[in-house]
């Protein structure tokens, strides 16, 4: 049975230790991302909600103009041409 030298085994330890600090600067990258990624997400999400309110907003404001101008061609005697616009 062989022993290892003392120098070969703080190597290791060093070689070990670089790998787990390594190991962990990527997983805290990656969370830094992922926490990045996800505040993205969730502004997004709420622009979409603005903007779907907005639709709705619009698309009631149509409806609207679209009724009062039927009524009130309905109300007109004869049709209008196109001189009298």
């Amino acid at each position: 049975m062989s022993q290892e030298n003392p120098s070969n085994s703080s190597t290791n330890i060093a070689v070990l230790v670089s790998c787990l600090l390594f190991l962990m600067y990527f997983l805290y990258d990656k969370h830094k991302e992922n926490e990045r990624m996800y505040k993205i997400c969730q502004d997004q999400e709420e622009v979409i909600k603005e903007l779907q309110q907005a639709i709705h907003l619009q698309t009631f404001y149509i409806k609207q103009l679209e009724s009062m101008n039927s009524s009130s061609y309905n109300n007109l005697d004869f049709p209008l041409n196109k001189n009298e616009i």
